[in-house]
């Protein structure tokens, strides 16, 4: 029998968490078809890309001391000591649904990888068309 090359599936938006019979810490509970309906009008009330601040809003670093699993948290640090601080404002904890608005709302969000090459921050900037930066994959 021949091996079988591994595939790489996108992580996709984190619908799931918020979806469950609690909700999530971050979220209300909601079904994924609300919470993709509030990401989409985020989205859509967005200004246009070129119309937004020139700058940097992060989320990431709220996971940096996270000892669950350490080996991917390297380029989180790595991000957070090499972003200039006057070019990034760093969120602190808030709902989920206002996380997004303030995406919307700045040109770049920074995604280094989460808990694998992948994360939920990299699938959610898409919805408003923000770029993220993310770091390059392991040869």
């Amino acid at each position: 029998m021949q091996p079988v090359p591994s595939l790489q599936i996108p992580i996709g938006l984190d619908y799931h968490s918020a979806a469950g019979p609690e909700g999530w810490i971050f979220a209300e509970k909601k079904t994924p078809e609300s919470q993709e309906a509030d990401l989409l009008s985020i989205a859509k009330a967005a200004p246009p890309f070129w119309n937004r601040r020139i700058h940097c809003y992060s989320n990431f670093h709220h996971s940096i001391h996270w000892d669950r699993l350490p080996e991917y948290v390297s380029d989180r640090i790595a991000a957070k000591e090499d972003i200039q601080a006057d070019c990034i404002e760093y969120a602190d904890k808030c709902p989920r649904i206002d996380c997004w608005k303030r995406m919307a709302e700045v040109a770049f969000i920074p995604s280094p990888h989460g808990n694998g090459l992948d994360c939920y921050r990299t699938w959610e900037v898409c919805a408003p068309c923000v770029l993220a930066p993310t770091p390059a994959a392991p040869a």
